[in-house]
C-alpha cells in the first residue's frame, strides 16, 4: 500500500483489502510525517482486532520531493533517518512488549509503559525498511527489519552483498522488481518492450534520479542509463518513465531461475512491481509455482511464500 498526499489513504485502503481477501497479508507504507507512531500501532492493532489478521509494515523516510515541498520538509538525508529510527523503535515497542522503549526519545516521549497496543505473535507486523543507503543499512539491523531495495545484475549484486555483509553480518534484504512473463521468451520481450519504450521524458528522468540522494534510486538509474541488460534481467523499464525498478524478462522457466540466483544469495521476500493485465497474473502464478516446486525446502525457508502471493 503506497502513501502520497496524491492517492488513497493507506489504511482505507489496507482495510477494504482485509474484507475482501482471506490470505493477502498487505505491505502498508509507514512515514513519520504521515502519521506519529501512536497512530500507526492503533491502526495496526485495530485491524487485527476487527479482522483478526496481520499486516506487515514498510518504514520510509519521506514522500517525493514535491510532497515534501508542499509540507515545507526540510530535513537532510541523514536526519531523516534520525527521524525514522526513533519512529521505527517507538512502532515496535508499542505493539510488542518484548522491545524495549527508545532511550532518552526526542521525538516520540510517549509513556510507554502506560500505552501499549500488544498483539499476539500471529499478529504482529514483519517490518522493512525501504532502501540500501548506509543509513537505511543501520536502520535496518538496529530494528531487526528487512531492507527493500532494487537488485542489480547478478555478478555485481553478489559482489555488493558479499562487501556488505562481511561489514555489517546481520544485514537481511528483500527485493523490488518488475516482472514479464510469457509462454516463450520472444513473446515476453516483445510485451515488455511494448509495454515500457524508451521515451526522452524517460531518459531525463533516468538523468536527474541518477543524482537523487536516494542511493537505490540513484544506483538504477545509472544502470538504465547505461542499458544494461543481462539476460532476463532488464533495465530498460526505467527509461520509458513508467517504471523505477529492474524487470525480469523471460519464460517462467528463466525468471524462476535467476530468482532463485537471487534467493541463493539471501533474498528474503520479492515486492512486485505492479501488473498491467490479468495475464500478467496468469504468468508470473506459473513461474511462482516453480521457483517453490524446483526449489528444495531448505532453499527456500527463508523467503516467506505470503510476501509472494498474487490476488
Amino acid at each position: 500500500m503506497y502513501h502520497n498526499l496524491h492517492t488513497l489513504n493507506v489504511w482505507s485502503v489496507t482495510s477494504h483489502v482485509l474484507a475482501h481477501s482471506s490470505k493477502l497479508r498487505p505491505l502498508v507504507a509507514v512515514q513519520p510525517h504521515a502519521a506519529p507512531p501512536v497512530t500507526v500501532a492503533q491502526q495496526v492493532w485495530s485491524l487485527a482486532e476487527l479482522h483478526g489478521r496481520a499486516v506487515d509494515l514498510n518504514l520510509v523516510t519521506g514522500s517525493n520531493p514535491q510532497d515534501f515541498q508542499i509540507l515545507g520538509e526540510h530535513l537532510e538525508h541523514g536526519d531523516l533517518y534520525v527521524r525514522l529510527a526513533e519512529h521505527g523503535h517507538a512502532l515496535q515497542s508499542l505493539l510488542d512488549d518484548r522491545v524495549s522503549p527508545p532511550v532518552r526519545p526526542a521525538l516520540y516521549p510517549y509513556a510507554f509503559e502506560k500505552l501499549k497496543y500488544t498483539l499476539p505473535a500471529s499478529l504482529r507486523p514483519n517490518f522493512y525498511v525501504a532502501g540500501i543507503s548506509s543509513d537505511a543499512q543501520k536502520l535496518g539491523i538496529q530494528l531487526r527489519a528487512v531492507n527493500f531495495t532494487n537488485p542489480e545484475p547478478l555478478a555485481g549484486w553478489s559482489l555488493f552483498l558479499s562487501t556488505l555483509q562481511e561489514r555489517l553480518p546481520t544485514f537481511r534484504h528483500a527485493l523490488r522488481v518488475g516482472l514479464v512473463v510469457r509462454p516463450t521468451e520472444s513473446e515476453a520481450w516483445q510485451v515488455a518492450r511494448a509495454r515500457f519504450p524508451t521515451s526522452n521524458k524517460g531518459k531525463v528522468d533516468a538523468f536527474f534520479r541518477s543524482r537523487s540522494t536516494s542511493e537505490w534510486l540513484k544506483r538504477s538509474a545509472i544502470l538504465a542509463l547505461q542499458n544494461v541488460q543481462d539476460g532476463p534481467f532488464w533495465m530498460g523499464a526505467f527509461l520509458s518513465g513508467q517504471a523505477h525498478c529492474p524487470y525480469l524478462v523471460g519464460t517462467p522457466h528463466q525468471v524462476a531461475e535467476l530468482l532463485r540466483q537471487y534467493q541463493k544469495l539471501g533474498c528474503e521476500a520479492l515486492l512486485i512491481d505492479t501488473p498491467f493485465e490479468p495475464q500478467d497474473f496468469e504468468h508470473v502464478e506459473a513461474m511462482l509455482d516453480l521457483l517453490f516446486t524446483k526449489t528444495p525446502q531448505v532453499a527456500v525457508a527463508n523467503m516467506n511464500h505470503q510476501n509472494l502471493e498474487v490476488p
